[in-house]
């Protein structure tokens, strides 16, 4: 059996709740992934691609929970949180990129799918 190879280097992984020229991101983080990201799209665009999917945002819950993503939430929406997430330096600004995650484990979750059904 021949292996077969895809990509998932869809724009919508990249997606943020809040105009991007207007987040404050810190090193590597989201600017930097879409630029790699733009990079790979042009280097592999002969290989196919997995369909666009969006996760909801409960099967999120399989690793976080349901208070730390409503609290991403309430802090993209400028909410003050009654206590506050503890997020790394690098993680500065990706509390907007919520949308763009649900977008990216889509992409993990149709590659395991597709991989299922080889």
């Amino acid at each position: 059996m021949k292996p077969s190879f895809a990509v998932y280097l869809h724009p919508d992984t990249c997606y943020t709740s809040k105009p991007r020229e207007l987040i404050q991101f810190t090193g590597y983080s989201l600017p930097y992934w879409d630029s790699v990201r733009q990079e790979l799209e042009n280097l592999l665009k002969d290989y196919s691609t997995l369909p666009l999917r969006k996760a909801e945002l409960t099967e999120y819950q399989r690793v976080h929970k349901a208070t730390y993503l409503e609290g991403l939430a309430k802090m993209a929406a400028g909410e003050t949180l009654e206590q506050p997430l503890k997020l790394g330096n690098g993680c500065l600004g990706l509390e907007y990129a919520l949308p763009g995650y649900l977008f990216s484990l889509g992409g993990m979750l149709e590659a395991v799918d597709q991989m299922k059904c080889q």
